[in-house]
């Protein structure tokens, strides 16, 4: 069962797309389309009704925020429906999403297969610009190592892919990088923005504050988790200590992908 949601917010046409194959998704993906720019293609499991309601859309421009397989899962088919002719990717985005990417079942469960893109592309400059707008990328790695947001300053929009997510972040996949997030964050907080843009859990006020209270959040936990770490205790140890919880059953369906263990570990090696 496919879901589907339209939200327009300040023009910015905010696409959900869920899937499941019992109740209600685990989880949503949004694409945004504004002034002929398409940003992400969210998961391939989505990919008829994806096709179907951009198909008649004057999309003149693609971006990534990253190659996650529910960013980038519709690239390839978006493309030639509508004969994309501007694609735009991070050098390291476009190194990985040439090749086939082999994914853990909960992937392809969650969000769907990934096939190679052979198309064309163009390496993502300072700024992507449209009729009416001028987004500054900024390059945002610690989630993945080709992660970019977009901010368009004069409007105050963020797209953050998945910078934002929430606050208190209980888990990382394996390979997310601890500080590289915490620098991402303190990136984009140069700026001014009002709304994040999620890939999914866009906030559509405060959005400044909120990610300094992510920011908060993640410094705190990292020195507490290094202080830990300084005296002594393992990572069990600091779990405990810190009164967290390891979700074994997430470990489980992930294949050992998914784990609080992770986040703790990234913490340590600051």
């Amino acid at each position: 069962m496919t879901t589907y949601k339209l939200k327009e917010f300040q023009g910015v046409e905010m696409h959900s797309f869920g899937h499941s194959y019992f109740i209600k998704p685990i989880i949503n993906v949004y694409s945004y389309f504004i002034d002929g720019l398409l940003i992400d293609t969210a998961q391939s499991l989505c990919q008829d009704k994806f096709l179907s309601v951009f198909k008649d859309k004057a999309i003149e421009q693609v971006v990534l925020t990253h190659h996650h397989e529910d960013h980038s899962g519709n690239l390839s088919p978006i493309v030639d429906q509508n004969k994309i002719k501007k694609v735009f990717l991070a050098e390291e985005t476009a190194n990985i999403i040439q090749k086939k990417l082999s994914l853990k079942i909960y992937e392809n469960y969650l969000f769907g297969n990934l096939e190679p893109y052979r198309g064309p592309f163009e390496i993502i400059g300072k700024t992507i610009e449209t009729n009416r707008f001028s987004f500054l990328t900024i390059p945002t790695q610690g989630h993945a190592d080709d992660h970019h947001a977009f901010l368009e300053q004069n409007q105050g929009w963020l797209f953050a892919g998945d910078l934002w997510v929430g606050i208190k972040i209980k888990y990382f996949r394996k390979g997310e990088n601890f500080w590289q997030q915490v620098a991402a964050m303190k990136k984009v907080l140069q700026y001014d923005f009002d709304v994040i843009f999620c890939g999914h859990y866009p906030q559509l006020k405060n959005g400044k504050q909120l990610m300094t209270k992510k920011l908060n959040y993640f410094e705190e936990f990292g020195e507490k988790v290094q202080d830990l770490n300084h005296k002594g205790l393992n990572i069990n140890e600091i779990i405990t200590k810190m009164n967290l919880k390891e979700s074994t059953l997430a470990r489980i369906l992930t294949q050992n992908d998914v784990s609080l263990h992770y986040m703790i570990e990234s913490a340590i090696t600051k």
